[in-house]
């Protein structure tokens, strides 16, 4: 990369870049209104929404007021203990089909990262020239995530270890001054990180992935790039980082309610089929024969209207990034500015 990215200024106002954004968003949604591209942009937000993953809780039914465990529990505990060598493979096996189907989220969620990003540059979603497209981009930012998925999540861990090791001395002595000190200055210290670690990843996604895709290159020489702009103009990307907090917390409050009628729409259902399952079959592996595939079907069908339902919302955040990235030079014009009203 031979240009010169040192000593630039960013010409957008990150805050008229609201406005712009906000306009551009109601132009791709509204201007002309097509039910099938609000549906396109949501099977695509979907999907990049893989690789964020996600946890729900299921709980067997059982008699409370009993006060040893179920017959068919112990009798599977006593299975469990005379065949270890089984059990442990099947959890291995278990595993590693989870990591693999992580993986292949993560795969998916990178591609179609790229493919959201054309969508909102071109407003209009081809998702099959896309992907097609983006190839490259997309394995050098798939490598990216898993890579930076593992470093976070190890530098997570070993951030807790100070406060891990002020709680043994409480709990093997006492509480004193000092330890109490020390326990908090951890759990700031913990916060600390976990802020430097969304910090990174919400600038690889708002700026280092559109640079990848309009000036061709790698991940890692993206990031080269984003820094030397943020080198540069310290200040517009402090700014944009504290106007995009405040807009994301305005965007939660703002879904809540949909997001509760949408709760109740697809939870009741799923209760009412809970409910005749458990009532027809007992606990039984019927149970879950039913439920795991029924369930799964309405998870899609729920996240698919929920992207589809808020899709203007991630294409203002995305073209937000966008024009305030534009700011810094010719090289990264995407949004055509005569669709901005």
């Amino acid at each position: 990369m031979d240009m010169d990215f040192a000593n630039r200024r960013c010409s957008v106002s990150v805050t008229n870049a609201i406005g712009a954004a906000l306009s551009y968003a109601y132009k791709v949604f509204f201007q002309p209104f097509s039910f099938v591209k609000w549906l396109k942009f949501g099977v695509v937000l979907l999907l990049v929404n893989l690789g964020q993953g996600g946890s729900f809780n299921f709980n067997m039914p059982f008699d409370s007021s009993k006060s040893e465990p179920p017959a068919q529990l112990m009798e599977f505990g006593r299975w469990c203990e005379s065949h270890l060598a089984a059990v442990i493979a099947i959890v291995a096996a278990i595993l590693l089909v989870v990591l693999a189907i992580w993986i292949i989220f993560i795969y998916f969620s990178s591609r179609f990262n790229f493919i959201f990003l054309d969508g909102v540059v071109n407003n209009d979603m081809r998702i099959k020239e896309y992907y097609q497209a983006n190839r490259a981009n997309g394995w050098s930012f798939f490598l990216w995530q898993l890579g930076w998925g593992l470093v976070a999540l190890l530098t997570a861990l070993i951030s807790l270890v100070p406060a891990g090791l002020v709680i043994y001395y409480i709990v093997k002595n006492s509480w004193t001054g000092g330890l109490i000190v020390g326990l908090i200055a951890s759990i700031l210290f913990f916060f600390a990180v976990i802020f430097g670690l969304i910090i990174v990843t919400v600038l690889t996604h708002d700026f280092v992935l559109p640079i990848m895709s309009l000036l061709k290159i790698r991940v890692l020489e993206a990031w080269g790039v984003l820094w030397k702009l943020i080198r540069s103009d310290t200040r517009t990307f402090i700014y944009y980082l504290l106007l995009k907090f405040c807009l994301g917390l305005a965007s939660i409050f703002i879904m809540i309610v949909p997001c509760c009628v949408v709760g109740v729409i697809f939870a009741l259902p799923a209760l009412m089929l809970f409910g005749l399952a458990v009532l027809a079959f007992k606990v039984s592996a019927w149970l879950f024969i039913v439920i795991i595939p029924a369930g799964i079907i309405i998870l899609a069908l729920s996240s698919w209207l929920y992207n589809s339902v808020f899709a203007p919302v991630s294409v203002f955040f995305r073209s937000y990034s966008l024009l305030v990235l534009e700011g810094f030079g010719d090289e990264f014009k995407s949004i055509n500015r005569t669709s901005v009203v």
